[in-house]
């Protein structure tokens, strides 16, 4: 994977870590070769090796939290913290923690990644000098987890504890890393260790209490000797508690799995359009920048420009007599004339070094939430003019494509059987709303048809390429490919 961003100051990335670290008392569990993990822990630095857990009770009981898992890197103590409405969690383990050492032997103790937990969600869990970064250990949706990811490596991205890339993992579809790891592959029930589980504050016990409980122990086995008679008695007196206690522990991991698929179901039905640019805002964004560059830099010639919801790229391919030292030497002086808010390119040859793509981050201005339009409505209104413009005499447009595809959602529904076998089924959801998706070739800039087009509520483009080519009488003629959404109500 590229590097993201490659330029950050020290002190501005220390700031935004402070912004980030943010308290968040959404506990998930997840399931993992049988076994149950914990996600969404608070991690704190603690100060006092001798009296880390005194520190942790104080810091824990002005909270109002009871779990705590605790994790020694680098001769530090770290402990993650959770709210005491979940202490039916004290058997399991924490998904960081286990990770964190888990994955010590091949990434070190500076890597990040993001991990596939199912329903398009995934786990972000990065180690940073041998501590859980606290913004950290957390479940996000496709879109929050880029969104997260790239962040953490953004403010990372100029300090001596930056991401390396073979440290960087991510699954291959989402395109942000080279290396992929399934929790599956790691969290081995044979290689858990006790030091990952969680623990409940309320009962730590301290030496002096420890020798107390001594005391009490032998005094426990003398009475017990004493009065062996009662010893059956006693015997199913402790099957009966112990019964009772595993069936409080199924009654609060069934109530935990519940609060889970219903905060699921929320994260699934989320309006996926609240989180993008509307399209003119995309597409005024990647002209703006795009139209800056000139037809050739030291004879290497424009070929196309690319923009997607992250970047635009511009390419340019070597001409015959043109060499890479001269278009280097003058490539600064035109990235320097472009107005990109400060904003730094990435740089990478291709094709053996006859072309070349530069790269900046595309940053439109997000929506937000909207009102969606009816279907009939929405179509008419964008339609329209598309298809006016797809006349046989100018054939501006070409190529249209208008199409629906399922918005049915899969969501995990866990029942009283499952949660005792670890095996979970799907429900589907019906939003109410539809996804259509269209695509066109045009001949005129996308801004004028964008322009023409009266319906803006739902309306998203999230890919736009300009193509240069030769026509026939050998003038410079330019395509643009559009690709993007439209959202209307059901």
């Amino acid at each position: 994977m590229g590097k993201l961003l490659d330029t950050f100051r020290r002190g501005a990335t220390a700031r935004a870590q402070e912004t980030r670290h943010v308290v968040d008392l959404n506990l998930e569990i997840i399931k993992v070769n049988g076994n149950a993990y914990v996600s969404g822990l608070h991690w704190k630095l603690l100060n006092s090796p001798l009296k880390f857990r005194k520190e942790a009770k104080e810091y824990a009981a002005r909270n109002g939290w009871d779990i705590v898992a605790y994790r020694k890197s680098s001769g530090r103590i770290e402990a993650g913290f959770g709210p005491s409405k979940f202490q039916g969690y004290k058997r399991m383990y924490s998904v960081a923690s286990a990770l964190a050492g888990e994955m010590l032997k091949q990434h070190g103790d500076n890597w990040i990644g993001l991990f596939d937990v199912g329903g398009d969600r995934y786990l972000l869990v990065a180690v940073v000098k041998g501590m859980i970064h606290p913004a950290t250990d957390r479940i996000f949706d496709r879109v929050e987890a880029i969104a997260e990811y790239n962040q953490i490596i953004a403010d990372h991205g100029n300090s001596d504890d930056r991401f390396d890339d073979r440290h960087c993992i991510a699954p291959a579809k989402l395109e942000l890393a080279l290396h992929e790891v399934e929790l599956e592959k790691v969290l081995l029930s044979s290689s858990l260790r006790r030091e990952y589980r969680l623990r409940s504050l309320k009962f730590t016990i301290t030496k002096s209490e420890l020798r107390f409980l001594g005391i009490i122990a032998v005094g426990a086995i003398a009475a017990w000797q004493t009065f062996a008679y009662i010893d059956g008695i006693e015997a199913e007196k402790k099957r009966v508690l112990q019964e009772q206690i595993r069936k409080q522990q199924e009654d609060l991991l069934r109530a935990a799995n519940v609060r889970a698929r219903e905060k699921l179901l929320a994260e699934a039905l989320k309006h996926p359009w609240a989180t993008q640019p509307s399209a003119h805002e995309f597409v005024n964004a990647c002209e703006s920048l795009v139209d800056q560059f000139p037809p050739s830099v030291a004879g290497w010639l424009f070929l196309r420009a690319t923009c997607d919801l992250k970047s635009a790229t511009v390419t340019f391919k070597r001409e015959i007599g043109t060499t890479q030292g001269e278009f280097a030497r003058v490539l600064p002086t035109v990235l320097a004339a472009l107005d990109t808010s400060g904003k730094k390119p990435q740089i990478k040859f291709e094709d053996k070094g006859d072309s070349v793509d530069i790269e900046y981050a595309l940053l439109p201005q997000i929506v937000g939430d909207e009102r969606l339009a009816d279907q009939f409505e929405a179509t008419n209104q964008f339609l329209g003019p598309l298809q006016t413009s797809e006349s046989e005499d100018l054939k501006p447009i070409e190529g249209l494509s208008f199409k629906e595809v399922s918005a049915v959602i899969s969501v995990p529904t866990t029942s009283s059987t499952a949660v005792a076998s670890g095996a979970s089924a799907e429900s589907e959801v019906t939003p109410n709303w539809r996804h259509l998706t269209f695509s066109f070739k045009s001949k005129i800039q996308p801004k004028r048809v964008f322009d023409s087009i009266e319906i803006r509520k739902g309306l998203r483009v999230t890919s736009l390429t300009y193509t240069l080519a030769k026509g026939e009488d050998g003038a410079g003629l330019i395509t643009w490919d559009v690709e993007g959404d439209l959202y209307v109500n059901r």
